[in-house]
């Protein structure tokens, strides 16, 4: 298979082609609505993992350290997938916009979610990742020109509250983070600005490609400030703090960045963005359990409600200019 006319990748995971190039088709939302709804839950699974992976390896690892390595394992793995330097004729066209994008969706939001971790709880660091979708809609409206629906603001409004109650911010145990908060509400807005910013790519770059440039120059850039600030390991088992490591860079890293990338391609940036918002209840599930005397229920049905407003199938394709054509030449 050639994509774009360069050699393109060879991968086929759990039935997705994730080296097509293509574009959202008019309907196609309609068509498996179960199925985008369990894309968007396994990716906010994945983040949610992250977090609560982040709050145990940031403080014995640090948080340059995390960064860096998470990158660097997911930008591996996701070369290896690509047929490595085969990738990168189509990689090379668009490796400025591709060093932003790994700025502003890998590099800047990894090291400030990691420092983040030091001085805030998983909960509270996936609540304030949920405010992506906030941002996200606020972009779309800024650059696009989008309009900001009733329901939208519905569900901004059902969001804020639901991460709220699952986070419990009137804490006094975080009253004094002011760093922490605030590197997690900018870890957000990155977040936002880089979904936002891969529209740019579509019908262009597949999900596989994207995903891998953005981590390989996200690994150039946090490169640097690995090398600066390399802190002495602070944990009591390093083989598993290991293992963990690798997890997070494994599943949390790469795989979930080649299926943002791919729900971005197929549902569009803020229906994308709003599995950022279900990482809070699933963090809170995982952390609490079902034996946890702390209701979650409330915080959940209005994060999910806000996810269905969200998701609300549009009477016109969101994608403006020529109508979204699925581009594959196959050899």
């Amino acid at each position: 298979m050639r994509i774009c006319g360069s050699v393109a990748f060879h991968s086929r995971v759990c039935g997705i082609d994730w080296t097509s190039v293509t574009r959202p088709v008019p309907n196609a939302r309609n068509r498996e609505p179960i199925i985008r709804y369990l894309k968007v839950l396994l990716l906010g699974l994945l983040w949610a993992i992250a977090f609560i992976l982040l709050h145990r390896l940031a403080p014995v690892f640090g948080a340059s350290t995390v960064a860096f390595w998470r990158t660097l394992i997911g930008a591996c793995i996701l070369f290896v997938m690509g047929r490595g330097w085969r990738s990168a004729g189509e990689l090379r066209p668009h490796a400025a916009s591709l060093t932003l994008l790994g700025m502003a969706n890998v590099a800047a939001p990894f090291f400030l979610f990691s420092y983040a971790s030091i001085f805030l709880p998983a909960s509270h660091l996936s609540a304030l990742n949920g405010l992506t979708p906030v941002f996200a809609i606020l972009f779309c409206a800024m650059l696009y020109g989008e309009p900001i629906k009733l329901r939208q603001v519905f569900a901004i409004c059902m969001l804020l509250s639901g991460l709220y109650s699952l986070a419990d911010f009137h804490g006094a145990s975080v009253k004094s983070a002011n760093a922490g908060w605030a590197s997690a509400v900018l870890g957000a807005m990155s977040y936002a600005t880089a979904i936002t910013m891969s529209r740019r790519f579509q019908g262009k770059l597949s999900s596989l490609a994207q995903a891998c440039g953005s981590l390989v120059a996200a690994s150039v850039l946090l490169a640097p400030f690995y090398a600066i600030n390399q802190s002495p390991y602070a944990g009591n088992d390093l083989l598993v703090d290991l293992l963990l490591l690798l997890l997070l860079g494994a599943a949390c890293t790469a795989g979930a960045a080649l299926l943002l990338f791919h729900v971005i391609s197929q549902e569009g940036p803020v229906f994308a963005s709003m599995a950022s918002a279900l990482v809070g209840p699933l963090a809170a599930f995982i952390e609490l359990g079902l034996d946890s005397e702390q209701p979650i229920a409330f915080g959940v049905f209005l994060v999910a409600l806000a996810v269905l407003l969200v998701s609300k199938p549009a009477r016109q394709s969101p994608w403006r200019g020529e109508p979204p054509q699925i581009q594959r030449t196959e050899n």
